[in-house]
C-alpha cells in the first residue's frame, strides 16, 4: 500500500470570472489577476480563470491598464473553492464612477463574491 507523499497538501482553488459587456478588442477588456503580489493569469471578457493555491492566507487583486481593485484578503482551507466576480465598481452612479476612474484609479475595479 502506498501512503500519502510527505509534505504534499491538497490545494484550494480560486475562480475569478467576469461577464461584463465589452465593445472592441476583447484583449483590451481582460483583467490581470495577482495572487500574493505575483501575476497568476488573465481573466478574459466573458470568461473565468481558476488558480490553485496552497491552504492558508492569500491576497488577491485585479488590474486593467492602470486601474486596480482594492486587495481582497482570504484564508483558504484544503479542498475549499472560492469564487469571485471581477468588474468595474458599479456602487455609484455613472458620473461618480467616472470621477473615481480619474481620481482614484486604484479603487476603480471590484473583486467580490457573486451577487
Amino acid at each position: 500500500m502506498i501512503g500519502p507523499v510527505e509534505g504534499l497538501q491538497e490545494q484550494g482553488s480560486v475562480t475569478v470570472f467576469q461577464n461584463r459587456s465589452w465593445f472592441g478588442d476583447p484583449r483590451l477588456g481582460a483583467f490581470v489577476l495577482s495572487v500574493d503580489g505575483h501575476r497568476a493569469g488573465v481573466v478574459r471578457v466573458r470568461d473565468s480563470l481558476t488558480v490553485d493555491v496552497q491552504p492558508g492566507f492569500h491576497v488577491l487583486r485585479i488590474r486593467q491598464w492602470w486601474y486596480k481593485s482594492p486587495t481582497v484578503d482570504f484564508d483558504i482551507s484544503a479542498g475549499q473553492a472560492l469564487r469571485l466576480r471581477a468588474d468595474i465598481d458599479r456602487s455609484t452612479g455613472e458620473f461618480r464612477r467616472w470621477l473615481r476612474f480619474l481620481i482614484t484609479p486604484w479603487r476603480a475595479l471590484v473583486l467580490a463574491p457573486p451577487p
